[in-house]
Order: C-alpha cells, then structure tokens, then sequence
C-alpha cells in the first residue's frame, strides 16, 4: 500500500491517524469492515466476494458466464469500472443514434469486380 513502517507504528501507538485514503486502501487490500476499523463496531472482516457472488448465482440463476463477467467487473478498480460502464453508454447511444436494430445482422456488400474491355 506504500506504507512505510514507521508510519503504521505510529498508527499503532495511536501518535496519528491514518488518512481516508489509507482507511480505504486496507478496506479494499485486506478485505476489513470500514465500519469496524473506524468505530470498533460490526463484524472485523466483510464476507468474501465469492460468497456475496455465490448467494446472487443462487438467486438469480446465474449461468458460469454470468458469474465470471461479474466477478471480473467488481474486482476492477473503481475507475475502471466506470470506464466500462462509460463505454457500454457510448456504445448504446451509438446504436440508438443510428436508428437500426442491434440485434439484425451487418451486411456488408460484396466487392465490385471490374472487368476490362477489350
């Protein structure tokens, strides 16, 4: 996290305090309660990611295809996850703006032969 040691040691002596952005970087590396390390109040650890993902499979019948698309998207960084979400508006505008069915297949037209005259 780019912690140096005598900084956490000063966090342990209760010297100082970490910022925000440290508080968030051990919620998200070590997987803790961001309640719990701010107030002491809550269960220490989130449940793992498999096992929130698990219970959605389970309640909406997720395929493995499902499972893994959204596994991947929410172990993205929050940035990149936006530029997902970004580029899947971009696309559907794009495809509202042209006023053709996504779901009708392209056809591209065959190559024009040219034949010379003799």
């Amino acid at each position: 996290m780019g912690v140096k040691r005598n900084t956490i040691a000063m966090y342990e002596m209760g010297k100082t305090f970490p910022s925000d952005q440290t508080l968030k970087s051990i919620v998200r590396e070590f997987n803790v309660n961001e309640e719990w390390l701010r107030s002491g109040t809550g269960e220490m650890f989130k449940a793992p990611p498999n096992e929130a993902l698990d219970a959605l499979a389970s309640e909406y019948d997720l395929s493995h295809g499902d499972y893994v698309l959204i596994e991947k998207f929410v172990n993205l960084k929050a940035e990149k996850r936006a530029a997902v979400v970004d580029y899947v508006l971009q696309a559907a505008a794009a495809m509202q703006g042209e006023g053709a069915d996504p779901a009708v297949p392209v056809i591209i037209p065959e190559p024009q032969t040219v034949t010379k005259e003799e």
